[in-house]
């Protein structure tokens, strides 16, 4: 989770503006030629359509114009029934959601069929994580938890809220006070094995540096935050806003993962329009034959897909 974008809001803006966007679908459609969409054959009613958008948990509003994909399903059902299985959907996703693997969590490393969570690994028994001896991040489930996934750091435990990935690498985002934070450690699905994640956030080498959750909640650096670094690639109509009083950075957003509005723009005013075309983007119809279009088209992608680094 490595991938700093404070900026994204005002490419996202910038981008919508420039397109003259409102956003993708909705109910309510109208003789467009959209309706071929409508999921007359899908084999997943809407409302298990639905359900597949990540609402997360906000703590802001979502940006201005913004409605979530759950309003694109009536129009473009069999569009979207291929999209929600994507990583582009299931990418950052609340803990206990399926990612692209069809589990809410990839990682095994007896591959036994049981995830290492509920199988309460120490990580102390993997070759890269030795140095770290009792310190070492310790894994297990609390059957019956709305969070169930939890990390040990030395004697202190933290909550799995978000899991990013899963086809490649895995990353787990631990809960402190209302942000999200990258474990010390990731599943490299390609080598079937756990390798170090930012370990600096957790740990002073190899000694834990805080004693307690409470203790990590008053001093972790809350620039490190997923919120600050990386929200803005991983959900829908991004917000932020540095809460002073705590040092938090906030972030509200219409879903987590990357949703149909996250290419096409808002969609309220589309929505509204009962499915109006020019009130949305189509990033194919920026090609108009111009280096200028081009770039537009390109920019729906390379505001996430081009990496570099917050200040």
């Amino acid at each position: 989770m490595s991938h700093p974008r404070t900026g994204f809001a005002r490419a996202a803006a910038a981008f919508a503006a420039a397109a003259g966007a409102a956003a993708l679908a909705a109910g309510g459609c109208t003789g467009s030629g959209d309706n071929q969409d409508r999921p007359g054959g899908l084999t997943q009613s809407l409302a298990a359509l639905a359900a597949t958008v990540d609402p997360g948990d906000p703590a802001l509003p979502a940006g201005d114009g913004f409605v979530g994909s759950r309003h694109c399903i009536g129009c473009h059902g069999g569009i979207y029934a291929s999209y929600e299985r994507t990583g582009h959907a299931r990418g950052l996703r609340t803990a206990g959601r399926p990612g692209v693997t069809g589990k809410a969590v990839a990682a095994d490393s007896d591959r036994d069929g049981r995830d290492d969570f509920r199988e309460g690994l120490d990580l102390a028994s993997v070759p890269a994580f030795a140095a770290f001896g009792a310190a070492a991040p310790r894994l297990s489930y609390a059957r019956g938890e709305d969070r169930p996934y939890r990390v040990a750091i030395g004697a202190a435990t933290y909550e799995v809220a978000r899991v990013y990935g899963g086809d490649l690498r895995e990353d787990y985002l631990l809960r402190v006070g209302r942000s999200h934070y990258p474990a010390p450690m990731e599943w490299d699905a390609a080598q079937g094995a756990w390798i170090p994640l930012e370990t600096d956030t957790w740990y002073f080498g190899t000694a834990p540096r805080f004693a307690t959750a409470a203790a990590a909640a008053a001093a972790i650096d809350r620039d490190l935050s997923s919120e600050r670094r990386c929200a803005g690639c991983h959900s829908a109509g991004f917000t932020v806003a540095y809460d002073a009083p705590s040092g938090e950075w906030l972030t509200g957003y219409a879903e987590l993962g990357n949703g149909c509005e996250s290419c096409h723009g808002p969609g309220r005013e589309h929505v509204a329009s009962s499915g109006d075309k020019t009130k949305i983007v189509n990033p194919r119809g920026l090609l108009d034959g111009t280096a200028a279009g081009a770039r537009r088209a390109d920019d729906a992608c390379a505001r996430c897909h081009t990496r570099g680094t917050g200040g």
